[in-house]
């Protein structure tokens, strides 16, 4: 943990369970977070950093802000802003989701706007599929390049930045517009690789309203017959065709998924 920064991280009961260290200086060659080993108490991809402390006001608010690091939970807390957790320099895993989920129905997830960003945004969305039964409601918020919680609270203030964290996307729209903004949407050829990559993320969710709702607004997206739309997808991913004799109930399961450090 030589000249790095450190940070305490808690269990859901506000227990010191192991320590995250953020490079300080400029070296690539070092990683930018390291963490502490693996013990049985401390599994990283299980684990949040500000959970045990954010999840009584997640619980108020009826929303968790997931962002991307330890200093951008600790902006929203200079300025009020509770109810914020982080992964531990990692991808947003199975376990951490399933933690978020036992506080709110209504995760926002906020990611930088650069291209990283994206990429991370469109995995934690891909990894997240399977649980997401009806009445949980993900969203996405993308920051300006360049920018960060702290930047922009300093520069906006927290009534602005706030309104920012209530206008972040549904998943719907981050899928639709992430596939437009990859592909275009004015060709035919386009039009074809969206609903490619849109069958996959909607084959990957579980059967129900949510499902539905998902394919309805995607085959208006693309101006295809729904109809058409779902018959595209049950050929091109027919083990979406049946419905699972039982289907998750609640929760993902929370076995950790192992990271690299």
């Amino acid at each position: 943990f030589r000249d790095r920064i450190m940070f305490p991280i808690n269990d859901q009961r506000g227990r010191v369970i192991g320590f995250g260290g953020r490079r300080l200086s400029d070296d690539s060659n070092a990683p930018k977070y390291i963490n502490s080993p693996e013990t049985l108490v401390f599994r990283k991809s299980n684990e949040l950093y500000n959970f045990d402390k954010a999840q009584n006001s997640a619980r108020k608010a009826g929303k968790l802000y997931i962002v991307e690091g330890y200093t951008d939970v600790i902006a929203h807390g200079q300025f009020g802003i509770n109810n914020t957790a982080a992964p531990l320099g990692t991808a947003f895993t199975e376990g951490q989701l399933a933690k978020v989920l036992t506080v709110t129905s209504d995760p926002v997830m906020c990611f930088d706007g650069d291209r990283a960003g994206r990429e991370a945004a469109w995995k934690a969305m891909m990894m997240s599929l399977p649980h997401l039964n009806d009445g949980i409601r993900m969203q996405f918020l993308f920051y300006p390049e360049g920018q960060d919680p702290d930047t922009l609270l300093r520069a906006e203030g927290v009534d602005a930045y706030q309104a920012r964290l209530e206008g972040a996307m549904p998943l719907s729209k981050f899928v639709i517009t992430e596939l437009k903004n990859r592909y275009g949407d004015d060709s035919p050829e386009a039009k074809a690789s969206i609903a490619s990559e849109a069958a996959t993320v909607i084959s990957k969710m579980p059967h129900g309203i949510y499902r539905e709702v998902m394919l309805k607004a995607t085959a208006q997206a693309i101006d295809l017959p729904e109809q058409r739309f779902v018959d595209a997808m049950l050929k091109q991913h027919p083990e979406a065709r049946v419905t699972p004799a039982h289907p998750t109930k609640g929760r993902p399961n929370p076995e950790p998924v192992k990271q690299e450090a």
